[in-house]
């Protein structure tokens, strides 16, 4: 039996512009602070070098969660796909978050969710048996 080797990474969106200053008309159309783009580019580029590929990118539809996505994807210079998943918008709802690595994980080897606290954190130390904080534009990278 050929064993595959699965990667996940869960990813907290990038750091969010204030809401009243960015005039955004609610937090799902708050988008990321220029502190922000530059961390998730950062990110980006550590994931690319530590693993080479992903399949998939699966996030949040809130605005900087999309906008974290779009700027991982373009380090990996590949047609790596983002899924929007509304799954990952509830960041309190861990659940939705097994619910879409359970689809994903069948499908694909490397993926990477990105979401809210404090769901997102809840899961990491979940799946990882160890306590796990993230911070905005942080990741955990687990591997079976």
């Amino acid at each position: 039996m050929i064993m595959t080797e699965k990667t996940l990474v869960l990813m907290r969106h990038s750091i969010a512009s204030d809401i009243y200053e960015s005039g955004a008309k609610n937090d799902f159309e708050r988008p990321l602070s220029q502190e922000g783009i530059t961390k998730a580019k950062e990110q980006a580029k550590t994931l690319k070098e530590t693993l080479g590929e992903v399949d998939i990118i699966a996030a949040s539809p809130l605005l900087r969660a999309m906008q974290t996505a779009e700027i991982v994807a373009a380090e990996f210079k590949s047609s790596v796909k983002i899924k929007t998943a509304p799954e990952l918008a509830d960041s309190m709802d861990v659940n939705g978050y097994g619910e879409i690595i359970k689809n994903l994980s069948a499908r694909y080897s490397k993926v990477i969710l990105i979401g809210h606290n404090p769901a997102i954190s809840a899961l990491a130390r979940e799946l990882c048996g160890d306590y796990v904080s993230l911070s905005a534009g942080d990741y955990k990278i687990i591997e079976s």
